[in-house]
């Protein structure tokens, strides 16, 4: 697919509508290539936006709400190979931004326990929102939930046309 191989981490804003557990398997989820041996599970969750409100109440009380809301839906993809270690890279600079920006909070902590408050202020604050950044844009070489209800999963992330172009097993 020439769009994604210019800019692999854009991928279309184009929604996918599927029933929990569904079998989206047949083509590569990503790209749309028919040759996709690797077959994985897409784990998707989902926090309700309003739930980003609790932030105000502190850490815990945000962590707790997350813990109590956080919807998940599984579903079967296929991926071929060059999409299939972009999806695993993802994965791994997501955990890895995450904890760059656990060890920025904890360095900044540490900075202004010995004195220096400004850098302090700047690590806690500053290295956490840089790495939520990059895991954000580490979680585009995946497929991102946009909704989780009874129904179903939308998700976004697939090649254009997805369900048209799956071959029925």
């Amino acid at each position: 697919n020439a769009a994604m191989a210019q800019r692999p981490y854009a991928p279309p804003k184009e929604s996918v509508r599927a029933r929990h557990g569904a079998d989206l398997r047949g083509c590569c989820v990503k790209c749309g290539d028919t040759n996709a041996p690797e077959e994985r599970i897409a784990d998707l969750r989902w926090l309700p936006p309003a739930a980003y409100l609790s932030l105000f109440l502190g850490v815990f009380v945000a962590a707790a709400a997350a813990a109590l809301l956080t919807r998940r839906s599984e579903i079967k993809v296929s991926l071929c190979r060059r999409c299939a270690e972009d999806w695993d890279a993802g994965g791994r600079d997501y955990r890895l931004s995450l904890m760059t920006a656990v060890a920025a909070a904890v360095a900044g902590g540490g900075a202004m326990a010995v004195g220096s408050p400004l850098a302090g202020v700047a690590l806690m604050f500053g290295g956490p929102l840089f790495a939520i950044s990059g895991a954000y844009i580490a979680m585009k070489k995946r497929l991102t939930a946009i909704r989780i209800d009874r129904d179903g999963v939308e998700f976004e992330g697939a090649v254009s046309g997805l369900i048209d172009r799956l071959v029925p097993k």
